[in-house]
């Protein structure tokens, strides 16, 4: 996956391996399939900033999480599946930091 600082584009190329199977058996490969997909940026880039605060009975802890996002339309395809980009959407999101401190 190759994404854009700025989240304008993203791209997925590669394969990927379908398997399948039933419940408590063993998964069997059933193809390995060409991946190829676009996501482009559309609006606005947002910031999110997400904080936890908890406590296990003997030790508080605090974390803080930031990240940025966008929305995308997506297109290409996955095998034989294409994506219409008039009807396909999604969220570009990039991680930008994760702090945890601890404290008795």
């Amino acid at each position: 996956l190759t994404l854009d600082r700025k989240l304008t584009k993203g791209t997925l190329i590669g394969e990927m391996v379908v398997y399948g199977g039933a419940h408590g058996a063993e998964w069997t490969q059933l193809a390995t399939v060409p991946v190829n997909v676009t996501f482009t940026g559309q609006g606005t880039l947002a910031k999110s900033t997400s904080t936890y605060r908890w406590n296990d009975g003997s030790s508080s802890y605090s974390s803080r999480y930031t990240s940025q996002y966008r929305n995308a339309i997506v297109s290409g395809n996955i095998g034989a599946m294409g994506f219409d980009p008039a009807l396909s959407s999604g969220t570009l999101e990039s991680f930008k930091s994760f702090d945890m401190s601890r404290s008795k």
